[in-house]
């Protein structure tokens, strides 16, 4: 859900069904809503679209409906959004995002040929992977290669036989510094759900009592700050499941 925005034009808001229908061609690995297309901001896009297009702020009428809605806008929505469930924030979403596998061509995959065969003799990376062509998660047969699995006769080979392209052939190929960056979890939907049992929703909770519903936007950086905290604490406890 969102409002008239782009240029030149908006064709169309799709919903988690509408996606499958555009990307039906293609093999579902993952569907639904990030958490960056939580229903805060698609409420929010509505809110200050409306402001924008109204004439309210001209006429006497229409100032107490502006100054309602300037209110709401420095409430910091995001933070009610983990009163959500993932199923019931669909309803409101600003997003939703398809992660699929072109299948037209039989065969057809991202993951090397010697990978796949190797996969396909190891029951240990079967039951590890059991879905090799899903590379949407941090732990996925690809990374594993790349990383933990390095060692592996299968691997060094195909990685010794690997001619990385470049732009720019004469430059230096160092990737050291991204290698050197940490996975992090692909999550979808919210970080707390129902109840506020769980460690990650009491401290969620204790921000939001921290801060307040009406913080200043100064706090803006303070809170932002804090987020990253919980996320980070969030993803290792994801790492550890």
């Amino acid at each position: 859900m969102f409002a008239y925005h782009g240029y030149p034009h908006h064709y169309f808001n799709a919903t988690a069904e509408g996606m499958a229908e555009v990307f039906a061609r293609f093999e579902k690995l993952r569907s639904g809503m990030a958490p960056h297309q939580m229903p805060a901001l698609a409420l929010e896009n509505f809110i200050v679209t409306y402001l924008q297009q109204t004439q309210a702020h001209d006429h006497v009428h229409g100032h107490k409906i502006v100054e309602a809605l300037e209110k709401l806008l420095r409430m910091n929505l995001l933070q009610y959004d983990i009163h959500f469930t993932e199923d019931a924030a669909l309803h409101l979403a600003a997003g939703t995002f398809f992660a699929g596998r072109k299948v037209a061509t039989p065969g057809a995959s991202l993951l090397p040929e010697a990978l796949l065969e190797l996969w396909e003799h190891d029951r240990v990376l079967q039951q590890r992977f059991p879905e090799p062509h899903d590379l949407t998660r941090p732990e996925n047969l690809l990374h594993w290669a790349l990383r933990g699995g390095r060692d592996h006769p299968v691997v060094k080979d195909w990685q010794t036989a690997l001619v990385p392209w470049t732009k720019h052939p004469d430059a230096p190929w160092d990737r050291s510094a991204l290698r050197s960056l940490q996975m992090l979890p692909t999550n979808t939907g919210v970080a707390g759900l129902g109840s506020l049992s769980d460690p990650i929703e009491q401290k969620v909770a204790a921000a939001t009592k921290k801060f307040g519903p009406n913080h200043h936007p100064s706090d803006t950086n303070q809170l932002q700050r804090h987020a990253a905290r919980l996320l980070r604490g969030l993803a290792r406890r994801i790492e550890q499941r």
